[in-house]
């Protein structure tokens, strides 16, 4: 009996360690899958084909689209430019599909309803075609001093120039009376000497202002 659970006993062990923790997923894990623009396209992709190219390995296609956005990463647009030219031309069958669908049609709302379905896909078709052209040659932005149409955040100065530094001259023009010269202040309680038209003025002389107020 003490041989067979010797025995049976590492069997035991040997079965249960493969078991824990196979295929687990940590939580951090499952955030940074669920997150992943590669991952959320894949499921779209896998959901939308379904039956069209059979069974598609869901890893694969994960990897297939971070293998595309490393690309584009690094400056190559040439899957940007074949996507939205193949766009193009699938919005231009969408078209004329529904165009002959509404030539097709013996009343009226039909036919306005699939008109309208096909000037809509028109549309989309020209709106693709035109961001192609704007990928394949981006417009020169010119900056200006009125306009900012270029990318990212930038600050235009319309103010006027700043007044060179250096001592600023007055608008208003200097009073040359009240100046014997340049700099030096006529002194009104300083005495004068007369001058010869009016030699007879002599100087007043000091008031005793306290006497003539007692009189």
């Amino acid at each position: 009996m003490s041989d067979k659970r010797s025995r049976k006993a590492p069997a035991a062990k040997a079965v249960a360690r493969p078991a824990q923790g196979a295929g687990e997923m940590t939580t951090s894990a499952k955030a940074a899958a669920v997150m992943r623009p590669s991952v959320n396209a894949a499921l779209v992709v896998a959901e939308h084909t379904k039956g069209m190219f059979g069974e598609l390995d869901f890893q694969e296609l994960v990897q297939t689209l971070s293998d595309g956005i490393k690309a584009l990463a690094s400056g190559d647009m040439s899957r940007v430019e074949a996507m939205l030219f193949a766009q193009a031309h699938a919005l231009q069958a969408l078209f004329m599909a529904l165009a002959l669908r509404a030539r097709n049609q013996e009343h009226l709302k039909p036919m306005e309803a699939f008109l309208r379905m096909a000037l809509k896909a028109q549309s989309q078709c020209r709106m693709t075609l035109e961001t192609l052209a704007m990928t394949k040659n981006p417009p020169i932005v010119l900056a200006s001093r009125q306009t900012n149409i270029a990318h990212g955040p930038q600050q235009v100065n319309n103010s006027p120039p700043a007044a060179p530094l250096g001592p600023r001259k007055s608008a208003k023009r200097r009073n040359e009376l009240m100046e014997a010269s340049d700099g030096e202040r006529l002194d009104a309680a300083a005495a004068k000497t007369a001058i010869e038209a009016n030699s007879e003025l002599a100087t007043v002389g000091e008031v005793d202002r306290a006497a003539h107020r007692r009189r």
